[in-house]
């Protein structure tokens, strides 16, 4: 399923954000950091492959769990829509709180 960029980044609340405490502002700023700093390639790939993986987004809670580095690139690259899915049981385990 396809999901419009934008209104995941006008709208939806993001995991990372809330599990850490931050702000969605805070969140972007450190994602962008990490995605410029750490891992500059993964941009220039994407814009050359395009997003190889659906993101994780509950679309009843409105909530993306998985793939936020992906959803900064296609917005970044100006892409329209993205790919969406279910939360993979991996996705799931990983969660911050999930056993602790």
């Amino acid at each position: 399923m396809l999901m419009m960029v934008e209104d995941l980044m006008s709208t939806a609340r993001f995991n990372d954000a809330i599990s850490s405490g931050m702000t969605d502002d805070e969140m972007w700023d450190l994602k962008f950091r990490e995605l410029f700093i750490g891992n500059a390639g993964f941009l220039e790939s994407v814009q050359a492959n395009g997003v190889l993986a659906p993101i994780a987004y509950d679309i009843q809670e409105n909530v993306v769990y998985d793939g936020h580095h992906r959803l900064l690139c296609a917005w970044l690259l100006g892409q329209e829509t993205i790919e969406i899915g279910p939360m993979t049981d991996e996705q799931f385990f990983s969660l911050p709180g999930v056993f602790e």
